[in-house]
């Protein structure tokens, strides 16, 4: 006798480890560069640049760019200082080898940039390192058999599989004029690009990247007379991937970052510069999962020899949910200066997740939006102020079900972000967070490896009953008194004229033995 077996792949967890990294350097203002009189704003952009495997570790390398808006003295704004931390951190992973794929997410906890001196500054940063092995394990479901006279029974069995890894890039090149009511460039001082609302599409053969950039650019007229002037631009995102093994049914899940983006000023048509050339780089490490239903094999016996199946514990999961949550966030910040405030420049954010636990009702979130905005103040000195501030959130993204026994990852991105006037001195903050979640649920599950087959004990069967009458008790069905009596559940269901498997307790049958001996 041979099993009929359909082998399927998932991705099993071997292990995971978190490591925060400390990072503490100070930095020489460069001799093109004027003197530091008053910091601005500041930015960081982490790049994981290498990962090597071994046996139970991992090496993580790679950097922090980041760059400091500041003022000279005489109130100038001087052009960005830009330079980079470097790391390079071993971290033990237990359970990691070499073959298995290993995921590592990195996050700017927290980056601090203060003065030293006028030609110095110190920089700190707090990175979170996450790291998650993955192997994969190959399982052989038992979907038929080759004898015709054993008489199986089945069960449906749902699970989702991890169908398909794929890290990509998409560029994104976009270019925009300025508008007519500003002046033309002299040079750029300060250029951000943030994601809005990317939403990753599976469709048969290719992903769809939707989205917005957000572009920023802070500069200098061409006349030492014109003002500092900032102009902002949401760009459409539609990018299409090419990627043969996918299909709409699979569900895509995973990270999807800025990696890179460079804003240029560029000329027109008549030689000014009054064209923003945005060329931007969106890494991809995508997880592509498919739900799939199976009728397997659960077990089996024959009237004409004793069939022995043999079992193996397989650890299979399914996905509970999936879902992307939208959660509120509002607050007012303090700006702490005796200018009056003229105009709100630009306003950004970061989103950190702080806590989550499981609770009855799902994934309880605590976590804070850190933003920070760009002020035009009524001082000639000190005209561009930043304030920062933390705004704090909770949340609880629906998940029925979910137990100590489920994975899940939660993808927080800042979808909007508006900062207003209240008067006075008083910003008011309102921004949208969302949450894209997926919970996968593990479980076991017996799977037929093979089935040992031996002649009958013809004793034992002479001796059973050709006919016999039951009462149906708690637990009995047709397929349990079949195999205990060697007839068939056909049999059992004609003879007792029966229109459907299900039987009540207390149920009289008549079960005539079908064994061939």
């Amino acid at each position: 006798m041979e099993l009929t077996t359909k082998t399927i792949h998932t991705a099993t967890v071997r292990g995971t480890a978190l490591t925060q990294i400390t990072l503490d350097d100070d930095f020489i203002v460069p001799d093109v560069q004027p003197d530091i009189e008053h910091l601005i704003a500041d930015h960081g952009n982490l790049t994981i640049t290498d990962v090597r495997k071994s046996p139970g570790k991992a090496e993580v390398n790679g950097q922090i760019d980041f760059q400091v808006l500041y003022q000279s003295p005489g109130g100038r704004l001087a052009d960005p200082l830009t330079d980079r931390l470097q790391f390079s951190e071993r971290i033990n992973l237990e359970g990691l080898e070499e073959r298995d794929y290993l995921q590592v997410q990195g996050e700017i906890e927290d980056l601090t940039i203060d003065v030293i001196n006028s030609r110095k500054i110190s920089v700190k940063a707090i990175l979170l390192l996450t790291l998650t092995a993955e192997g994969l394990t190959d399982h052989h479901l038992p979907v038929d058999i080759s004898d015709a006279a054993a008489e199986t029974i089945r069960e449906p069995l749902e699970i989702s599989r991890l169908s398909l890894r794929h890290k990509d890039t998409c560029r994104v090149k976009d270019e925009f004029d300025l508008p007519a009511s500003l002046p033309t460039i002299g040079q750029l001082l300060w250029t951000s690009g943030n994601l809005r609302g990317t939403e990753l599409l599976c469709g048969d053969g290719r992903l769809t990247l939707k989205g917005e950039l957000e572009i920023f650019c802070l500069y200098r007229g061409e006349a030492e007379h014109i003002p500092i002037q900032w102009v902002e631009k949401t760009l459409p995102i539609h990018q299409t991937i090419e990627l043969p093994a996918a299909s709409q049914e699979m569900i895509p899940f995973g990270d999807l970052r800025l990696g890179s983006c460079m804003i240029r000023a560029e000329a027109d048509y008549d030689g000014e510069l009054r064209v923003i050339s945005t060329e931007a780089v969106i890494d991809l490490d995508m997880r592509l999962y498919e739900s799939e239903r199976f009728s397997i094999v659960t077990d089996l016996y024959s009237p004409e020899r004793e069939l022995t199946p043999e079992y193996h514990l397989a650890e299979l999961e399914n996905i509970l949910t999936r879902n992307s949550a939208n959660i509120k966030v509002n607050g007012k910040l303090n700006v702490q200066t005796d200018d009056r405030i003229l105009q709100i420049i630009h306003a950004e954010g970061r989103v950190n997740i702080d806590e989550q636990h499981l609770t009855e009702e799902g994934i309880a979130l605590e976590g804070t939006l850190s933003v920070r905005v760009l002020l035009l103040t009524a001082d000639d000195a000190v005209p561009i102020r930043s304030v920062t501030g933390l705004l704090p959130f909770s949340y609880t993204i629906d998940a029925s079900g979910i137990d100590s026994d489920c994975l899940y990852r939660i993808d927080p991105s800042l979808e909007f972000l508006n900062a207003m006037m209240l008067g006075g001195n008083e910003l008011e903050i309102k921004a949208a967070v969302r949450a894209d979640t997926l919970v996968r649920r593990q479980f076991t599950c017996p799977l037929i490896v093979r089935v040992d087959e031996s002649p009958f004990d013809e004793e034992k069967i002479h001796q059973m009953p050709g006919l016999v009458g039951v009462v149906v008790q708690p637990g009995d069905t047709l397929w349990k008194l079949a195999k205990r009596f060697h007839a068939s559940v056909d049999s059992i269901r004609m003879m007792n004229q029966l229109s459907s498997d299900e039987l009540r307790v207390g149920q009289r049958l008549l079960i005539m033995k079908q064994s061939k001996l």
